[in-house]
């Protein structure tokens, strides 16, 4: 939250944000950003070489024309899917956290 406060001034309504961080849900980053292009994602450590399995979350204003560009942009990373925010943690555990327990093997 102390980041988003930080970057607040240069923030546009048109500016897209791609929030990584756990925890902090769409609503909270749109109560401090004047942008309403907000995504949230999990990427998992496979995403490193683009065979990740990444779930995404939009806030409401996306329109299908931009979440196909985003997603354009977002499938070099590997399977990318949108989903709902409650469901996102469950998907860190499964699919982003498990794996970077075996990553060093």
């Amino acid at each position: 939250m102390k980041t988003l406060q930080n970057i607040k001034d240069a923030v546009t309504g048109s500016t897209v944000v791609i929030s990584l961080a756990p925890k902090i849900t769409l609503e909270k980053i749109a109560a401090v950003l004047s942008t309403k292009k907000l995504v949230r994602m999990v990427p998992n450590a496979t995403s490193f070489i683009n065979e990740g399995f990444n779930p995404v979350v939009f806030f409401w204003e996306w329109d299908e024309q931009g979440k196909k560009k985003l997603f354009k942009l977002l499938k070099k990373l590997g399977k990318t899917f949108e989903t709902d925010e409650a469901k996102l943690e469950s998907y860190a555990i499964v699919s982003a956290m498990l794996p970077t327990y075996f990553w060093f093997q």
